[in-house]
């Protein structure tokens, strides 16, 4: 499982980190900041996904790992590395969290904006 999901999540960052894919309401990291403007969509979403790329690396590495110990019996695989490993896709949503972070420190809200969004 965590081959596919670090091949498919690689496969999944390239376009972001390219910035080819324009704003839409599906793919990419959609967030208020990143909605600001193209250049912060664009910014926003190659930065992400180079998180992306880095955690389904992290992934895809484990499940060589886990398969190698599956075929190999001279590799032991402790219980705790096992479940670790159960959760290791979820690594993928510290990509997002990283990426809203970066956005918000390199494209702060203005604050008239801030102030119109307060009034009734």
């Amino acid at each position: 499982m965590n081959l596919s999901v670090g091949f498919l999540a690689g496969v999944l960052a390239i376009p972001l980190i390219t910035k080819g894919v324009a704003r839409n309401g599906s793919y990419g990291f959609r967030f208020e900041t990143s909605f600001q403007s193209d250049e912060a969509w664009y910014a926003i979403n190659a930065y992400g996904g180079k998180w992306i790329l880095f955690w389904s690396l992290v992934i895809l590495g484990g499940g060589v790992v886990f398969l190698l110990a599956y075929f190999i019996d001279s590799i032991q695989i402790s219980n705790g590395l096992r479940i670790a490993g159960v959760f290791a896709p979820c690594l993928l949503l510290i990509s997002g969290i990283q990426a809203s972070i970066w956005g918000d420190n390199r494209f702060p809200k203005h604050e008239a904006e801030e102030g119109e969004s307060l009034k009734p």
